[in-house]
């Protein structure tokens, strides 16, 4: 099977472009989005779009999935937002039980910027279908801790999904003198290494929407993903965002490769034989979708070996990518975002990703032949289940089992949280 459709690459953005005229661009961009809320297809503003969660329904799904499949699911929250959210990962492995030190750890992140949903919700997809057909994926998964956290920024989301801006990329943390627009930080450039890089790619302006925080790991979100990649070996981490399909590698804050490229390239290049999706990073000429080079991003601190600033604690170096899904904006923004379609067209390069874990550099020479071989497995159970291909997008609509099921769960968590407080409020006034 063949997922492979048309790519329409679109310069965005002239390379020329000066860093002021980038702001002055990104300054239009956020006057006017209010108004594009009101004619823009929002997820969670439109009810002809099913399937979209925000925060509360994607954690009443991790509880649901846990529910039916505890012997290979555990629910880890990695950290609170400012707004109070819980950051919730789950892991899947054989045998749940145990932690699984002695086996590779495989990452997948949705949802950094609170304006990109459809990364939200391609990873939540990929997360149900891992679970459900875990059994029938056998060997490509087996010995293998995988870690998924479909929403690194549900206060972005919600807020997102709430109204605000159409282009509200960071968190929720208010900053001290701030202006209309100078709440939150993107998380994105928030990480370690070439934190605050020269070359714009990220600003120290808290009006920017490229505003990198205060220091590096600020930001609660940064802080729970660093903590969690930092205690575990992480071998392959695939962070999704949107739009453009593609790939993209480190290095990206300045324009070099990366030790590793001959593997970026290789699996690349295979993955494209199934998606259409291009690859490269600044090196490789690919344009950054706001004219500037990232900096501070989680992609290139995964990739080096540092973990803090003084090198006073190191991490597991890791094999990490962008996965941008989502061909144009106005498939993001003013279109119904097929979310399943940006599923099927990840699916098999994720699995072949959890796969070759163990040795990736042993698996260069194979990679084609592992996704033709993986793309008929995942064919073959896709079309075993009810729905076929929509087997997995039709799970999260209404009337199917974990959509219901997600919700009765989520019911019940709020319950227990709301007895909690009440309890705790109690137990102050007593005092």
């Amino acid at each position: 099977m063949n997922w492979k459709k048309p790519v329409t690459r679109l310069a965005l953005l002239l390379t020329g472009l000066t860093t002021a005229s980038c702001v002055l661009a990104e300054g239009l961009a956020y006057g006017i989005s209010n108004t594009f809320n009101a004619v823009a297809t929002l997820p969670g503003q439109d009810p002809e779009l099913p399937g979209h969660h925000d925060s509360d329904e994607i954690e009443g799904v991790l509880l649901a999935l846990h529910a039916r499949y505890p012997e290979r699911t555990e629910v880890e929250g990695i950290g609170l937002t400012h707004e109070g959210r819980p950051i919730l990962a789950m892991r899947i492995a054989n045998d749940i039980a145990d932690p699984g030190f002695d086996r590779p750890d495989v990452l997948f992140i949705g949802g950094t910027h609170g304006c990109e949903p459809a990364s939200t919700e391609t990873v939540l997809r990929f997360l149900v279908f891992l679970v459900v057909a875990w059994d029938e994926l056998g060997e490509l998964v087996e010995d293998r801790n995988v870690w998924v956290v479909p929403i690194l920024n549900p206060d972005g989301l919600d807020y997102f999904y709430a109204g605000g801006p159409l282009w509200w990329r960071k968190n929720r943390r208010p900053v001290v003198g701030a202006r209309w627009r100078s709440t939150g930080v993107d998380l994105n450039r928030n990480f370690p290494l070439a934190w605050g890089h020269e070359g714009g790619g990220s600003s120290p302006n808290p009006d920017s929407a490229m505003y990198r925080g205060p220091e590096p790991i600020s930001e609660p979100e940064s802080r729970a993903l660093h903590d969690l990649v930092m205690r575990r070996d992480v071998r392959v981490c695939f962070t999704f965002h949107t739009f453009g399909n593609q790939y993209l590698y480190p290095i990206s804050y300045e324009p070099r490769d990366p030790e590793d490229i001959q593997f970026y390239q290789a699996f690349c290049t295979a993955a494209s034989e199934l998606n259409g999706y291009a690859y490269g990073n600044p090196a490789s000429g690919m344009i950054p979708v706001h004219g500037r080079l990232p900096n501070g991003d989680f992609d290139d601190w995964m990739q080096g070996d540092r973990g803090l600033a003084d090198r006073s604690i190191y991490k597991t170096p890791s094999l990490s990518m962008t996965v941008e899904v989502a061909e144009t904006l106005g498939a993001t923004y003013f279109e119904q975002p097929d979310v399943n379609l940006f599923f099927l067209e990840t699916v098999v390069p994720n699995l072949c990703a959890i796969e070759i874990a163990d040795d990736p550099y042993g698996a260069i020479d194979s990679l084609a032949e592992r996704m033709d071989r993986i793309d008929a497995r995942v064919y073959e159970i896709l079309n075993g289940m009810d729905g076929g291909l929509q087997a997995v997008h039709d799970l999260l609509l209404p009337g199917g089992w974990l959509h219901d099921e997600g919700r009765l769960a989520y019911q019940k968590m709020a319950k227990a949280r709301q007895r909690a407080r009440e309890w705790a409020e109690t137990t102050e006034t007593k005092r």
